[in-house]
C-alpha cells in the first residue's frame, strides 16, 4: 500500500463496518453504529474524509446514496486486521 493513512479509532470502526456491509445508506450505518457512540455529525465527517481519501465511493441519488468500500479500503482493513 502506497499511501499512509492516519485514522482514528472511530474512522477504523466505520470503515470496517462499511467493508463488511457494502451498499448501505448513511442513515442505516448510523443506526447500526450508534451504540458505538458515533454521532450523525461525526459519521458525516468520517465519510467525507474517507471519500476524499478514495476509501469509499457513493452510488445513487441524494439521501439514498449507497456507500461501498474501494479496493484501497479493503486492503487497508485487511492490513489492520492482520496486526
Amino acid at each position: 500500500m502506497n499511501k499512509d493513512f492516519k485514522l482514528s479509532k472511530n474512522q477504523i470502526k466505520v470503515l470496517k463496518f462499511i467493508n463488511n456491509n457494502p451498499g448501505m445508506i448513511q442513515r442505516d450505518i448510523f443506526l447500526a453504529l450508534k451504540d458505538n457512540q458515533i454521532s450523525k455529525g461525526t459519521l458525516c465527517i468520517i465519510l467525507q474524509k474517507a471519500e476524499l481519501k478514495g476509501l469509499i465511493v457513493k452510488y445513487g441519488e441524494n439521501r439514498k446514496k449507497r456507500i461501498h468500500p474501494t479496493k484501497e479500503c479493503k486492503d487497508l482493513i485487511n492490513s489492520i486486521e492482520r496486526i
